[in-house]
């Protein structure tokens, strides 16, 4: 599998759990692509960062917490 990577626009990337995950597959590569490089703000892990929210570590972009 061909990894992409995605130099995001984000404030968070650099501290975000999500955006550094070192394994990443298909699914996680085009929800990277969705959340962290286009539309950060509906990303559920920016929102709760944004508010001050503690931001769980197996929070996902769309809320999903894994």
């Amino acid at each position: 599998m061909q990894q992409t990577e995605f130099t995001g626009t984000c404030r968070y990337q650099t501290s975000c759990h999500f955006f550094n995950i070192a394994q990443k597959n298909d699914h996680s590569t085009h929800l990277l692509e969705l959340y962290c490089v286009k539309w950060p703000e509906q990303c559920q892990i920016h929102q709760k960062r944004n508010t001050g929210a503690p931001v769980s570590i197996t929070l996902w972009p769309t809320g999903r917490v894994s």
